[in-house]
């Protein structure tokens, strides 16, 4: 299995997906785009994986390389790669899906539980918890594209998990987290922990330690699912 990836800061990496791929031993290729990377042709991989970043959908003026990056995943989707997409590269996936990028109520900033419904048991093909504290970090959120089904929502933001078909899955929060991505993430995203119902302080993100062992077994069900 050929995996490729889109990287949009330094600081938002791989984080637990690495691990993943190095024990399954699949061939892992990078865009990193803020080094004006170069993306693969479509020939070139069965896998994408699009990670997160602080940057919105639709900055293209700032980014201008959304706009290619953009046409990149809907030439994936045409082709039928198995695609996951993860906080802004889940609203990126649901964005080239035809599906409505907006701001959200609410910041969402912390470990604060995910509620699964019954269809995504369905979907990933066997029993897994309907609750659990996953950490989130955005601002936006996507509406689900036309096709899709929503699998899981927060108190904080109703759509959270969407997937279309067996390979396409958009995850809004952060399941990949691992200690060191958090504190990349406080250290360089950290002006945004202001004081707000849904946004914990820094101490607070970093000192929980107790739920990145679930986060990262429901993450490997879902790879498994997918690649």
């Amino acid at each position: 299995m050929r995996i490729h990836y889109i990287q949009h800061v330094p600081f938002e990496n791989l984080g637990h997906i690495d691990d993943w791929l190095q024990h399954k031993q699949y061939i892992v290729t990078k865009t990193q785009l803020w080094e004006a990377g170069t993306l693969p042709a479509v020939f070139d991989y069965d896998g994408l994986i699009i990670l997160g970043g602080p940057m919105n959908v639709d900055e293209e003026e700032t980014y201008p390389w959304l706009r290619p990056e953009k046409n990149f995943i809907a030439e994936a989707v045409r082709s039928n790669k198995k695609i996951l997409g993860i906080c802004l590269g889940a609203q990126l996936l649901a964005a080239v899906l035809k599906a409505d990028i907006t701001q959200n109520h609410h910041k969402e900033i912390g470990w604060f539980p995910i509620g699964f419904n019954n269809t995504f048991k369905d979907w990933l093909g066997k029993e897994t918890t309907l609750q659990q504290n996953v950490f989130h970090w955005h601002g936006d959120t996507f509406s689900i594209p036309s096709g899709a089904v929503n699998h899981a929502s927060s108190e904080g933001c109703a759509n959270q998990l969407f997937t279309l078909g067996a390979s396409i899955i958009g995850i809004q929060f952060h399941l990949e987290i691992t200690p060191a991505l958090l504190q990349a993430m406080v250290q360089n995203e950290g002006h945004e922990l202001t004081k707000d119902q849904y946004i914990q302080p820094a101490e607070e993100l970093e000192n929980e330690t107790s739920y990145y062992a679930a986060s990262h077994d429901l993450l490997d069900e879902i790879l498994e699912k997918i690649f």
